[in-house]
């Protein structure tokens, strides 16, 4: 059996000059490096004030300027409910918008929690496939969750996906962020195609306490069949056990209407079921403080 050993292989006085040669060129070259990136970072740091500088010229030869930060606060919240008048928010938001128009404008913005109130997250379209929740979209409901304090909190999501079942979305991070705010949600609405509802949201709502839930819409477009419908008796709660004894508005989809079982109280005045991709039988029941039960074609 051949052995192995760890000698230096031998080599010739020339390649051996040529080996020193080559490392004191990369030395040469590694010490440049540094120089330059020294070089460059006082330059960068150099920048920054004449820009800064700059900036706070403009500023201060706006007429905006001279305004005190308390009229500053009416006219971002008026700018930002004037955006949201068709129920569709632009896109960025007014408070994305307003955060970065300068660095006294974002401080103002960031010290109003009512300005980060309400999140929207509609499943953007990419390839035909609808995406689902991702790291930025996790990141910017932590961040508005942070800098609402705690004021009441409106959740208008849909992550729906029509991607293989292998790649339906994630929700458990999603899930790790909401939880210990559910106390304070005004609006819950969280739409999915995805044909199918998280095991962990139905944990996760199932013993939830909202006292100041108003706005409850949760659609997943399940595939469920007739008999299941059938045999489901429509009686159990089974989310909001805790108590939501400010439910007023309620929507439903004719498959989650078996599955999911809000308690609905004597405060519901308006019940919703909606057709949508599923064809299953609509199945409802009248309550008696329920003044609109309505069925439109499809919910997006």
């Amino acid at each position: 059996m051949s052995r192995f050993t760890h000698e230096k292989p031998k080599i010739t006085e020339d390649v051996e000059r040529i080996y020193k040669d080559q490392e004191e060129r990369l030395d040469h070259l590694k010490a440049g490096k540094a120089r330059l990136l020294e070089e460059l970072s006082k330059i960068e740091s150099a920048m920054a004030d004449p820009v800064q500088e700059r900036r706070e010229s403009l500023y201060t030869a706006s007429h905006i300027s001279v305004l005190p930060n308390e009229t500053l606060s009416t006219l971002f919240h008026e700018f930002q409910s004037a955006t949201r008048a068709t129920g569709k928010p632009m896109l960025p938001q007014a408070e994305i918008i307003l955060s970065h128009v300068c660095s006294h404008w974002r401080a103002l913005v960031l010290s109003l929690p009512t300005m980060w109130c309400v999140f929207h997250r509609d499943g953007k379209v990419q390839d035909g496939m609808r995406l689902g929740l991702d790291s930025k979209t996790e990141a910017r409901l932590a961040a508005y969750l942070d800098r609402s304090g705690q004021h009441p909190f409106d959740f208008w999501v849909e992550f729906a996906f029509t991607g293989p079942k292998s790649q339906q979305p994630r929700s458990a991070p999603l899930l790790t962020i909401i939880r210990p705010h559910l106390h304070r949600f005004r609006v819950f609405h969280l739409l999915s195609g995805a044909q199918q509802l998280p095991e962990e949201f139905r944990e996760m709502l199932a013993m939830a306490s909202v006292p100041l839930l108003e706005v409850c819409a949760i659609c997943p477009d399940l595939q469920i069949s007739d008999a299941e419908c059938l045999n489901s008796s429509g009686t159990e709660v089974d989310v909001f056990q805790g108590g939501a004894p400010s439910l007023k508005y309620l929507l439903l989809d004719e498959t989650s209407l078996f599955v999911i079982r809000p308690p609905l109280f004597q405060t519901v005045v308006d019940l919703r079921i909606e057709r949508r991709q599923v064809a299953s039988p609509a199945y409802s029941r009248g309550q008696p403080n329920s003044t609109n039960l309505g069925e439109s074609v499809t919910c997006v």
